[in-house]
């Protein structure tokens, strides 16, 4: 005859509560002779080795999701890492843009610095080779002046010696 153990004493075996006991015996079936029912020493050794089967499926399935998981941080750290030299190249072509711009925009502005410059400078040529010119004109002038008066004088000296 099989010796039969009570429900507190299954609870405490397995270390589960006594509503999960009642449980189990409802879905498997278990003989309820007054409000008890019949657990023998057989279902409840089944009982611990299924525990005990799951524990190591629950050990097992750690084992593989903390697998999985360093697998999906090791995905997630390259992803990451993509991500942020994807964002870091996007910045360097930014900026090279908005460096190019502010370049292309100075190198303008001092082409057309360089244009009045040259502007200027064509006119101060002009200037002073109209002064060169006009100064040349006058010191011609003045040497015709001054040999139109050295005749003169020569004239003189020779009516005042006659």
């Amino acid at each position: 005859m099989a010796i039969l153990i009570p429900i507190k004493e299954a609870s405490r075996t397995l270390n589960i509560s006594i509503r999960a006991i009642q449980i189990k015996c409802k879905k498997q079936g278990i003989v309820k002779i007054g409000n008890q029912y019949q657990i023998t020493e057989e279902i409840l050794n089944d009982w611990i080795k299924e525990q005990e089967t799951k524990s190591e499926t629950k050990s097992e399935t750690k084992q593989k999701s903390t697998s999985i998981s360093h697998t999906k941080q090791n995905k997630l750290r390259f992803a990451t890492s993509q991500l942020l030299i994807a964002i870091l190249f996007l910045l360097f072509i930014i900026a090279s843009i908005i460096l190019y711009y502010r370049l292309s925009t100075e190198i303008d502005y001092f082409k057309q610095e360089k244009k009045e410059i040259d502007k200027e400078h064509k006119t101060e040529i002009k200037d002073l080779k109209k002064r060169l010119f006009d100064a040349h004109d006058v010191i011609q002038h003045q040497e015709i002046e001054i040999q139109y008066l050295k005749i003169k004088d020569s004239i003189r000296n020779k009516n005042i010696k006659l």
